[in-house]
């Protein structure tokens, strides 16, 4: 709930068919791509400050509607959906470059990096979980990361709590 609506329709607005549902997606600006999944109840409109910080900062920004949210279709949706629908949105988006969750966002993009899909940033905001199950799913998806380059909680548009972790290497 909650977001900023002119966020959305700033965006260049996309659909995409996922899991037999519509997904609706929005893009901004031109660079490395960064895809931010919002937690359940919410919606991509949730991501504005960021989105925006990340724009300005030379980023393109994707963000959609996870099934059965926002402008998406469906009625119902689970953690292993939310996870196909963000490997199906960095499909037709990729290559990712960073990859941003709240809440059940966090913990989708996890499993959906466990399950292969690949970005070389990535930030978790307030997941959901037990800390061990998702620490454990992000270390066996992606490797060991380092604190470096990008957001974190003293940045401009992150939210209180927000970290980034990179590979180290410069966009």
């Amino acid at each position: 709930p909650g977001g900023d609506e002119g966020f959305l329709a700033a965006g260049a607005r996309f659909t995409l068919e996922s899991q037999g549902q519509r997904l609706a997606g929005w893009e901004w600006g031109q660079g490395p791509t960064v895809v931010l999944a919002h937690g359940w109840g919410s919606r991509a409109s949730r991501f504005g400050a960021l989105g925006t910080a990340l724009v300005e900062a030379g980023f393109r920004v994707v963000a959609y509607d996870a099934p059965a949210h926002g402008d998406s279709t469906g009625r119902f949706a689970s953690l292993p959906e939310f996870a196909r629908a963000l490997a199906d949105v960095a499909g037709r988006v990729g290559p990712i470059h960073g990859l941003v969750g709240h809440s059940l966002g966090g913990f989708a993009a996890a499993l959906a990096i466990q399950g292969g899909l690949r970005a070389r940033a990535r930030g978790v905001h307030r997941a959901i979980g037990q800390r061990e199950q998702l620490q454990r799913a992000v270390r066996v998806g992606v490797g060991r990361a380092r604190p470096r380059h990008g957001f974190d909680a003293r940045s401009p548009g992150a939210p209180p709590g927000f970290r980034m972790e990179t590979d180290g290497r410069p966009p």
